[in-house]
């Protein structure tokens, strides 16, 4: 688990942890995970890809995720779920609202075109 994300329910300083440790604690992960050593390097690439392609799917929850460390320095496990949560629902609002407002226009425009 990341240095910054706990699974408390406050918040608690850490010391910063390198990029190096976590890749570290990401191997150390994939040995136990995988049987076959030859494994563990598939394994730590694949999820490499997963997280990249979450993040790119969601760059809302990403600056919203930023901006709460900035701000605050450390996150608890149940902020960076109430995060997530809250930017999702943010998104998932916004795109709702720009579909209903697309029908709009299909629906005016539908209602031109028979009186024409």
């Amino acid at each position: 688990m990341p240095h910054f994300i706990r699974s408390t329910t406050r918040p608690r300083r850490c010391s910063t942890i390198s990029a190096e440790h976590d890749q570290a604690e990401a191997r150390a992960f994939a040995a136990i995970a995988c049987a076959a050593p030859s494994a563990a390097g598939a394994l730590i690439a694949y999820a490499e890809a997963e997280a990249e392609a979450m993040l790119r799917a969601h760059p809302i929850v990403v600056t919203a995720l930023v901006d709460a460390i900035v701000e605050k320095g450390t996150l608890s496990g149940i902020e960076v779920d109430g995060i997530i949560m809250q930017a999702m629902a943010a998104e998932g609002l916004a795109l709702e609202r720009q579909r209903r407002a697309d029908w709009t226009r299909v629906e005016q425009s539908a209602a031109r075109f028979v009186r024409s």
